[in-house]
């Protein structure tokens, strides 16, 4: 195998992106030769800002305490459910076997509480209209 299809292959297999800056907005080429719009937290602020009338300052409390009530629900286990939007919740991962990436070594992954987002149907309609 040349080292150029290596690198493709290893590159699709650690699932890096390469990126380009437009403005405020990041557009990435995923390894599936997708481009993703990358929205930062502050790009949501403004967009919050002038669809509300609302000046920055009172768009970023607004944005923050959202933020921050849903970490808060989702870490007491409980689901967060914004019809049209979607759900959050918190899932319990089972313990695994695993590999040491940097030796190969069989190891076990511990069991863990993680984050989900489940997109609600409207979320997913939209989507597939696109």
């Amino acid at each position: 195998m040349s080292s150029q299809r290596l690198l493709e292959y290893s590159v699709r297999r650690t699932s890096l992106s390469l990126g380009l800056r437009s403005g405020k907005i990041e557009i990435y080429k995923t390894p599936f030769d997708e481009e993703v719009l990358r929205v930062k937290k502050a790009d949501l602020i403004e967009a919050v800002s002038k669809e509300s009338d609302l000046s920055k300052a009172s768009a970023t409390r607004a944005v923050d305490a959202i933020l921050r009530t849903i970490i808060k629900t989702v870490s007491k286990k409980q689901a967060v459910q914004l019809i049209g939007f979607g759900s959050f919740r918190a899932v319990k991962r089972n313990a695994r076997a695993g590999r040491n990436p940097a030796t190969g070594d069989p190891m076990s992954i511990p069991s863990k509480t993680v984050p989900r987002f489940v997109p609600g149907a409207a979320f997913k309609e939209k989507l597939a209209k696109r």
